[in-house]
């Protein structure tokens, strides 16, 4: 992409993409991406762990300890919740967006109303990946961003795609800010 044609494209992603008047006069959009598609699985895990867990053990109870469980019934509630958590995990992922700027930093999320967290990039310290087992076998991590001075709330890039590349691009950017 030229130089020219980079701001065109910038103005109409900006557009689209995030809240009016989040930008300051001045203030061009670097990269503006959403988290991996992976965010819906990732943050139910926990209630998916829990449906399996309390399935498993209807299972058991009916079949080795003969107790009178309807395993269909916990089934269809163990689907429901985990159905319930996995379009609430949509929304999230649907509301959120993390912007960097040449001037700062940010995350947007809130699907009625958006809440930002940000950071100017002059007051970022380092950047770390964060990324656990199995979001490395996803290809996907977080992007944490340090600073002595704080920002307006904790500013971190969570489920990200290729999280190491993102991190080049932020890490130039704030050299350029510098």
């Amino acid at each position: 992409m030229t130089q020219s044609a980079e701001p065109a494209a910038t103005a109409a992603v900006g557009q689209a993409a995030f809240p009016e008047n989040i930008l300051h006069e001045g203030e061009l959009v670097v990269l503006a991406l959403k988290p991996s598609p992976w965010f819906v699985l990732l943050t139910s895990r926990a209630v998916i762990a829990l449906a399996v867990i309390v399935l498993v053990a209807a299972y058991l109870a009916q079949r080795v300890l003969e107790f009178d469980v309807h395993v269909q019934a916990v089934q269809l509630v163990c689907a429901a919740a985990v159905l319930l958590r996995a379009l609430v995990a949509c929304f999230q992922w649907v509301g959120r967006l993390y912007l960097l700027t040449n001037v700062r930093v940010m995350r947007i999320h809130g699907v009625l109303h958006a809440d930002v967290a940000q950071c100017r990039l002059r007051a970022v310290s380092r950047t770390v990946v964060a990324a656990s087992g199995g979001e490395r076998l996803l290809g996907v991590g977080g992007l944490l961003f340090e600073s002595d001075q704080g920002g307006d709330g904790d500013v971190a890039w969570l489920h990200i795609a290729k999280p190491e590349e993102i991190q080049q691009v932020v890490e130039q950017t704030i050299r350029r800010a510098g």
